[in-house]
């Protein structure tokens, strides 16, 4: 027995048996991964940083700095806010209006006066909205886009991917008229 011990071999087993060829395979599979990775890594260094993810920006734009002064909402940083979107603060300040309903005003010094309590959650729960409505590109989700005027209609035109949607005008919807209003255009 101990002569057979000492004769044994274990490639001559049938499970353990390897050939050349596997051994080859294996390290052919490796160096087709690691070639893979390498191609990929040089795909993604020609298409830039965006391919890594998924071709989708982030959307960075400046939070609103908001104060009150006695009933009155006062956003500090409107005219930084409004540049970041690349929009007129005119525009965002009519979209404010139409929304919240309350009497918006640009000062001299950049500041967008609120008629009205609003809430920092509100306020950027209405930005966001605006960014989705008139500022993001629907193809490429990208936030380079300018607003044009065409004939009556407005469209949002994507500078990277040339696309361009129809958007609604800010048109002013229901507003209750107070009892003040009522008298003076009646004395009119």
């Amino acid at each position: 027995m101990a002569n057979d011990l000492r004769t044994f071999d274990a490639s001559k087993k049938k499970g353990l048996r390897r050939d050349h060829n596997d051994i080859n395979e294996t390290e052919q599979s490796r160096r087709d991964y690691v070639e893979y990775r390498e191609n990929l890594r040089r795909v993604h260094v020609l298409m830039g940083d965006g391919a890594l993810r998924g071709g989708k920006d982030v959307h960075i734009f400046q939070e609103p700095e908001l104060g009150r002064d006695g009933r009155v909402t006062v956003w500090r940083n409107f005219h930084q806010c409004a540049r970041s979107l690349g929009r007129t603060p005119k525009h965002i300040s009519s979209f404010l209006y139409v929304e919240l309903g309350m009497k918006c005003e640009i000062g001299g010094n950049g500041h967008l006066t609120i008629a009205s309590r609003v809430w920092p959650e509100q306020l950027k729960k209405l930005l966001s909205r605006y960014v989705s409505l008139y500022v993001i590109c629907m193809e490429c989700r990208r936030m380079n886009t300018t607003l044009k005027k065409e004939s009556r209609l407005l469209f949002v035109v994507c500078s990277d991917c040339m696309s361009k949607r129809s958007v609604d005008k800010i048109v002013a919807g229901f507003r209750a008229v107070k009892r003040g209003e009522r008298k003076k255009a009646r004395v009119d």
